[in-house]
């Protein structure tokens, strides 16, 4: 090997270690948008930093991947509709061609370690999520202290909101301004991880958050995972009143129960994420009203004919602007007018409106053969999936903070075809 060629091997080998490092730091802050540097996420930067390197690799490919085509759309979309958009909705839509652009020239090139270190960095991410809402509960309950808003936006000035409160009072949101942005990172630390108190600490964490979407994805998970142990274990009641599960539960209980029994503040703050469970089942099943929130999200769906009806042929095919949602929907209903640019929140809605019935095909075409795929290879990856798919219906879980978790879920497709399937290799054998 002459010096020349050992020098480049050498430059290759550190520009890839970069390339790593920076998916891994793209992962960490896809689901943390209040930590921002400027102003500008962090997510995005090191996204960008990801597709420098690349190029500086010479491996930025342009593949035929779900992505590549969904991309293509998306300037399509942005090319036919920006010059009719109000100032406000040209920078929304700017903003997320951008997003999608950085994400389909990443995505050819996770596979190998890539994909799995941008996923360590969600689950990280997600880790980190489920620590600092116990984090906020807990400021909130004992000091009566916002700790988002007071560090995020008032001491450190990263976003102007950082923190959300409903009906019911203050809300556990996490490292983001709304709990929709890291129910994915939570749902994948709760199949992922295989130590019982992490999936105990996540379940809790979603129950804090009051958020419908993450009760109904880590309740769905939550039932497979219980139907995948009950036909792995053939002693189940040996399984049951044994080993670290049951340890893991009974300190839980006892350190709870201790805390309930001595904080009213505890007991209150409890009953009201109950109560507001419950009400919001109850809504489902027609026993309550819906509260407004929870109103406009069924409206979301109910409403899509009504869209259709008002949709020229242009805006059929192409919709009205990436994430310019919010634009035809006010123009229907009248919600939010007075708001400069919204979104939709609801997956389904917002990508028939913002890039049409093409778009949304090409979209969810891929996502559904992701699921098909990764069926064959293991069934805890595909589920997952599923499960983001269904909870996207009441929130935009594909579109929200720059629209990462697709990122994220080429990464779980990709490296489910693997040959080691490193996230969830230890669960393999219980396909």
């Amino acid at each position: 090997m002459t010096l020349t060629s050992h020098r480049k091997t050498l430059v290759d080998y550190t520009l890839n270690d970069g390339f790593l490092l920076a998916l891994f730091f793209t992962g960490l802050f896809a689901c943390a948008p209040v930590i921002t540097l400027f102003g500008n996420s962090l997510y995005k930067l090191f996204a960008l930093i990801s597709v420098v390197f690349l190029l500086l690799m010479g491996r930025l490919l342009i593949g035929k991947t779900g992505i590549q085509m969904y991309a293509a759309f998306a300037i399509v979309t942005t090319l036919l509709t920006i010059v009719q958009l109000p100032d406000a909705y040209i920078a929304v839509e700017i903003k997320g061609l951008m997003s999608i652009l950085l994400i389909a020239m990443i995505v050819p090139m996770l596979y190998g370690d890539a994909s799995s270190y941008l996923l360590k960095g969600v689950i990280l991410g997600g880790k980190l999520n489920i620590i600092w809402i116990f984090i906020q509960m807990f400021a909130w309950w004992f000091l009566s202290v916002d700790i988002n808003d007071l560090l995020f936006s008032q001491v450190f000035n990263m976003v102007e909101t950082a923190s959300q409160f409903k009906a019911t009072g203050f809300v556990a949101t996490g490292l983001c301004w709304n709990v929709g942005g890291i129910v994915a990172a939570l749902l994948l630390v709760f199949i992922a991880e295989r130590e019982p108190v992490w999936k105990i600490l996540t379940f809790v964490a979603g129950v804090l958050t009051q958020s419908s979407t993450a009760l109904l994805g880590l309740g769905l998970c939550t039932v497979y995972i219980f139907v995948k142990w009950l036909f792995s274990n053939s002693d189940l009641i040996r399984s049951c009143v044994s080993g670290k599960w049951f340890l893991c539960i009974a300190g839980f209980l006892s350190v709870f129960a201790l805390i309930y029994s001595i904080s009213p503040t505890v007991q209150h703050a409890l009953q009201n994420a109950l109560s507001f469970t419950v009400f919001r089942i109850g809504a489902l099943n027609g026993q309550n009203v819906f509260d407004s929130s929870a109103q406009a999200h069924s409206d979301y769906i109910s409403n899509i004919p009504a869209l259709f009806s008002n949709m020229n042929f242009k805006s059929f095919l192409f919709g009205y602007g990436i994430n310019c949602s919010g634009l035809p929907y006010s123009a229907l209903t009248g919600q939010y007018k007075t708001i400069s640019a919204w979104t939709v929140e609801c997956d389904l809605t917002n990508t028939l409106l913002s890039m049409g019935v093409i778009g949304t095909g090409v979209f969810y075409g891929w996502l559904f053969s992701s699921v098909v795929t990764t069926w064959r290879i293991n069934k805890s990856i595909s589920f997952l999936l599923i499960v983001l798919i269904f909870c996207g219906f009441f929130y935009n879980l594909q579109s929200v903070n720059s629209f990462w978790l697709i990122l994220c879920e080429a990464s779980i497709v990709s490296d489910a075809q693997g040959e080691q399937c490193s996230l969830f290799s230890k669960n393999r054998t219980l396909r």
